[in-house]
């Protein structure tokens, strides 16, 4: 994908993970930051350009372990400005970090996959968002998502079975997820659709 792609990917995000860009904890009360980047320890937090709010100076270490500090420290399922604190990234740190994690993703889809990249392009974009939301390894990871890989990789792709497959649980009934789940559900429709022809 050429950065036009990833910008365009980037951007077909936004709406389903959010954009912030101070550190937040999710619904699973789990430290994020950006486009949905899910922070594993304060080690990936330090990887990241953080700058303050006030000045626009670069935070030290000490400065972001202490935001990392006081972010854990809150209840999860706030909305994401009530962790607002005085860190942040710059809109051009957070594409730059969403680059990276979209290049990692697709580099690492064929190990899951082994027909990624001879499955129908829109499917293919389905199970990058799969793998932006889920991760690649074991459960929630697609490596888990048994029924999805025996789908598509069999000769040839099974796309119908694909789009009952490729959805997550929305226990909550939330309209976001709803709308996600149908979207990518119809990518695999239109996988179907193209090699139907």
């Amino acid at each position: 994908m050429t950065d036009e792609d990833l910008r365009a990917e980037l951007e077909r995000l936004r709406p389903f993970e959010g954009d912030e860009p101070w550190l937040y904890l999710d619904a699973n009360g789990l430290v994020t930051t950006g486009i949905g980047y899910l922070l594993r320890d304060v080690d990936a937090a330090l990887k990241l350009p953080w700058h303050h709010n006030a000045d626009g100076l670069r935070a030290t270490p000490v400065e972001v372990r202490e935001d990392w500090a006081r972010v854990t420290a809150m209840p999860k399922g706030l909305r994401a400005e009530a962790y607002k604190g005085s860190l942040r990234l710059s809109p051009e740190a957070i594409e730059a970090e969403g680059f990276r994690r979209l290049r990692l993703l697709l580099a690492g889809l064929p190990a899951v996959f082994p027909s990624y990249n001879g499955l129908h392009p829109s499917a293919q974009l389905c199970l990058l968002d799969l793998g932006w939301n889920c991760g690649l390894g074991p459960s929630p990871g697609l490596l888990g998502w048994t029924g999805l890989r025996r789908a598509l990789c069999t000769v040839p792709p099974d796309y119908l079975t694909a789009a009952h497959e490729c959805t997550t649980a929305n226990i909550n009934h939330l309209t976001a997820r709803e709308a996600r789940n149908a979207w990518r559900a119809q990518c695999m429709l239109t996988a179907a659709a193209g090699t139907a022809q």
